[in-house]
């Protein structure tokens, strides 16, 4: 925290780093707010302000993570006490902060008072704050209409981003934004064309006044592209701007296609016939042109299938690393319609191309996993076949979706190096093995002893959880082949026993409660959907409950489930979540290895009283 709170020195650094700065703190938010409210009391004044923004912005925006309302009060105070700064910077600071987050209510008298400030720097920087609780004012949007006409950039930037945020109610300010393109000071017309971008549809009358920026010859090249890329915001899910957009692919200045490319994309109505352009643009003589074709028929998808054999030729010559970088996202992007040519590269020995492909198929996970798994059942080649399996192993855990194909693979084959390359594919996968318990357990018993070691490594590796599965995988095998899995189910007891003594002493309301939690923290994870709060996870209680995914008598409040888990913790010692940067709501290998521990301790709990009950 200290060395974060240093880059106040550095506004550069925090103008950039802003956005990812904030996403962090908040996924963090249980680690990161005791330094946060410690630094509410740090001398240095800019310190202690953006401390104050931040622990704000995380008691708005994940509230149930900020316990500490009185640390939240103090915040808003510290912020509140900056606008009344006779300092101007101190004033202009406070206020650029609050521009960033949601101004506290009782800041709004400070701010309209401060628009009536002589320094007009101020007086912006006031009406922009202010707008994050109240836009209602009509000096409010004047005073950041005229600051759209300011020579200076940093004044246009702050007007335009709130536009772009508030949006707009009538066509007048989308008028003055259009109006300020005329700025020769071209810092100050990049913050509008981006404001125009944001504003999407809602800034359509605006479309003359950039379609004309963009054929004027005397603006720079980039402020052109720009302003291709802005048209093709505007114009989304219409025609409008196809027929200048498609002329800009012409353009003799790269920087002008590239935006007309990146325009087009926007529209969301590409043509097939302006799918071949972008197609054919992947033979640009500008690097940057090719990325930008090659990264636009990736956000296309499946409907950019066509164009894969154009994709794949390009990889016949040595590609940079941005460009490899780039074809390896669209071959990914357009999914299982890429396969087949992806995996011809793999058969060929293309040494340069294979680590592309293999990106490729990364990109598209799950189902990448699938094609490959598909693909093995016919392939003879045997270096082709090790290469289709060492893929599908990199895909680890994402490779769930193809264990079972693997598993009909394993079942039916009698090449025993076939079979132990597949072993290893499916211990790659983790619990996603368990769908593989029956052929595991075949091999276990007709392998070698190298395949046979192999099976049973597999089968641990699943630990406890795997018993139930295996004892009904062995109804199946030859009694004269089940040898081989004898000590494989007393240790599994033995395991059943470790657990007991682990979990015996812990409530299983507590256990249960963990389970809860975890389950819908992985299920919104693999779906790729932000993590829910302790709030929501309350509300779905019934629907879990009816589907059977918790006892009947389970019950928790939102306070609950959160106390439930800090106490777990504190008895187990082990962290939930994890502290990598930019993720949220993942759980900690240490979590993730628990919970299938507790899983199986209750499970085995609950066939223990059945049992105790058929016997009583």
């Amino acid at each position: 925290m200290d060395e974060f709170l240093e880059h106040v020195h550095d506004p550069g650094w925090l103008i950039e780093q802003w956005p990812r700065i904030g996403v962090e703190l908040e996924n963090e938010a249980e680690d990161v707010l005791p330094a946060l409210v410690e630094s509410l009391d740090d001398p240095e004044w800019r310190r202690r302000t953006l401390a104050a923004q931040f622990l704000l912005r995380v008691a708005r925006l994940r509230p149930e993570k900020v316990e500490d309302r009185a640390a939240v009060a103090r915040a808003s105070d510290i912020l509140t006490e900056e606008l009344r700064a006779a300092d101007v910077d101190r004033c202009l600071w406070a206020c650029l902060l609050l521009t960033e987050g949601a101004a506290p209510a009782r800041a709004k008298p400070r701010l309209r008072r401060l628009m009536d400030h002589p320094d007009d720097r101020v007086r912006v920087c006031a009406a922009a704050a202010l707008s994050t609780i109240d836009a209602g004012s009509a000096t409010l949007i004047q005073t950041l209409r005229r600051a759209l006409r300011d020579e200076r950039p940093e004044i246009v930037l702050v007007a335009a981003k709130v536009f772009a945020r508030l949006g707009v109610h009538s066509a007048e300010p989308v008028e003055e934004l259009a109006g300020a393109l005329a700025n020769e000071n071209d810092e100050c017309v990049y913050p509008i064309l981006l404001a125009l971008a944001e504003l999407g549809p809602q800034a359509h009358v605006a479309l003359d006044a950039v379609r004309d920026f963009l054929s004027d010859r005397t603006r720079s090249l980039a402020l052109r592209g720009r302003a291709a890329r802005t048209i093709g915001c505007i114009t989304r899910d219409s025609d409008d701007g196809l027929g200048v957009l498609s002329r800009a692919l012409s353009s003799d200045a790269w920087e002008v296609v590239v935006g007309a490319i990146e325009g087009l994309v926007e529209t969301g109505r590409a043509t097939a016939q302006i799918v071949e352009r972008i197609e054919g643009l992947l033979s640009s003589e500008h690097e940057e042109v090719q990325i930008a074709a090659a990264l636009a028929l990736g956000r296309l998808g499946p409907r950019a299938a066509t164009s894969v054999p154009a994709l794949v030729s390009r990889l016949k010559d040595r590609v940079s690393p941005g460009l490899g970088t780039a074809l390896a996202r669209t071959l990914g992007g357009i999914g299982p319609a890429a396969a087949p040519a992806l995996l011809d590269i793999i058969r060929r020995h293309d040494v340069q191309a294979i680590p592309i492909a293999s990106a490729a198929f990364a990109q598209m996970g799950s189902k990448g996993a699938t094609a490959l798994a598909e693909a093995l059942k016919t392939e003879t080649d045997e270096w082709g076949r090790a290469a289709f399996v060492a893929l599908v192993r990199e895909l680890g855990s994402e490779a769930g979706e193809a264990v079972p194909v693997l598993a009909t693979i394993l079942a039916e084959t009698e090449d025993e190096e076939l079979a132990a390359t597949v072993l290893a594919a499916i211990d790659a996968t983790g619990r996603a093995a368990m769908q593989a318990v029956p052929a595991l357990v075949a091999w276990v018993g007709k392998g070698s002893d190298e395949l046979a070691f192999a099976a049973r490594r597999v089968l641990r590796n699943l630990g406890p959880e795997a018993t139930q599965a295996v004892e009904e995988a062995l109804a199946d095998i030859p009694a004269d082949e089940r040898e081989r899995l004898e000590g494989f189910l007393p240790q599994a007891d033995d395991g059943l026993d470790r657990l007991f003594a682990k979990f015996d002493g812990v409530n299983d309301t507590l256990l249960w409660n963990f389970v809860y939690v975890a389950d819908i923290l992985i299920e919104h994870e693999r779906a790729g959907r932000k993590p829910v709060g302790t709030k929501r996870m309350a509300e779905m209680l019934p629907e879990r409950r009816e589907q059977g995914a918790i006892p009947a008598n389970f019950a928790a409040a939102e306070r609950t489930l959160g106390l439930n888990i800090k106490k777990l913790q504190g008895l187990l010692r082990f962290r939930v979540q994890d502290n990598i940067p930019g993720r949220a709501g993942h759980l900690t290998p240490e979590a993730r290895a628990l919970l299938v521990e507790v899983k199986a301790y209750l499970r085995a709990k609950a066939q223990r009283q059945r049992r105790v009950n058929r016997i009583d």
